[in-house]
């Protein structure tokens, strides 16, 4: 009998199966999740309006502001450590600069280097007079926040998400 045909008919249900799989293979695509500091940065935009609102509202002194800042600064950190967090707040006369890291990064504020006393693991605190605008740098790369009349909230955050690195800002 002719068993020709269904040889040709087997080799070609083969030929066809190993294209497809090549297919599939070839538009298959490794999907890196985006870490969550863009969420986090929207979030702590919108929480940080409404704490200055707070302070706004109770005419809260400026001590207690930047104390309710701090506060509401190191929960942020507390329940997210594997970023590094720089905060900037206050208003002209007062600044406060805020920052942990949860890796190391070369720091400057306004030029002067702070890596030193920025260590990894820990919570630091600086006050400062201000100009009408303050830099902070993070290896190398430089973040301008111009300064507003009354309380200012800016912040810089970073992630190392293995072989990228993420940065997001409040401006």
């Amino acid at each position: 009998m002719n068993k020709r045909g269904q040889f040709y008919l087997i080799a070609a249900i083969v030929l066809i199966t190993i294209a497809v799989g090549f297919v599939i293979v070839s538009n298959s695509a490794s999907s890196q999740q985006t870490p969550n500091i863009y969420f986090l940065r929207d979030e702590l935009k919108i929480e940080s309006s409404k704490i200055i609102d707070y302070a706004t509202s109770n005419q809260l002194s400026g001590t207690q502001t930047q104390s309710t800042l701090i506060d509401f600064s190191n929960q942020y950190i507390n329940n997210s450590q594997n970023d590094n967090f720089y905060f900037l707040f206050g208003n002209t006369t007062n600044m406060t600069f805020l920052s942990y890291q949860a890796y190391y990064a070369n720091v400057t504020l306004n030029g002067i280097d702070y890596t030193s006393n920025v260590s990894v693991g820990k919570t630091y605190i600086k006050t400062f007079v201000p100009g009408s605008n303050v830099i902070i740098g993070i290896n190398g790369n430089p973040y301008p926040f111009i300064l507003n009349n009354g309380v200012n909230f800016n912040f810089v955050l970073t992630n190392n998400g293995g072989e990228q690195n993420y940065t997001a800002t409040s401006q």
